[in-house]
């Protein structure tokens, strides 16, 4: 095995200067409702008059701080094959709490991925992978989402 490399980073978000839930609510996916109360702090939990549909919870927002972490694995794995290498990647991804304003993190999320490259004679290559995500995650609009991957290329 040659150039073997794990990699691991932390992710931090303070947004300080958010405003309160009671004046402005901001970055819950549309799928989820704005969480409209009226003047007398009722919220209706019909649809709104433009069609979205108006979830009373008041959690899914930007939060003033929210982390996650990521995990990367990789290696090379020389002459797999006739001038062929191979280099599996791995990654794991968590993001522990809170909600990022600009909806990289989403508190509770997990997504894995596996990946495979073959690289012919230094000159072609294909990229083939997936990634899951963890279906359970209130709040996320990726919960039901995955990604199949193939890719090919020539370098010139």
């Amino acid at each position: 095995m040659a150039d073997v490399q794990l990699t691991a980073e932390t992710n931090m978000m303070w947004a300080t200067n958010l405003p309160g839930l009671d004046k402005e609510r901001i970055m819950r996916w549309g799928g989820w409702g704005y969480a409209s109360f009226g003047p007398n702090g009722n919220c209706d939990p019909n649809p709104q008059p433009h069609g979205i549909v108006n979830k009373c919870e008041i959690d899914g927002f930007a939060t003033p701080f929210n982390m996650g972490y990521r995990l990367r694995a990789s290696a090379t794995l020389p002459q797999f094959g006739p001038g062929i290498t191979m280099t599996p990647v791995f990654s794991f991804n968590h993001d522990v709490t809170g909600h990022a304003v600009d909806g990289t993190m989403v508190g509770g999320r997990v997504n894995f991925a596996a990946l495979a490259r073959f690289d012919l004679r230094q000159r072609y290559f294909i990229d083939t992978g997936v990634t899951w995500y963890r279906r359970g995650t209130k709040w996320d609009p990726a919960r039901d989402a995955g990604l199949y991957l193939i890719n090919f290329g020539m370098r010139l």
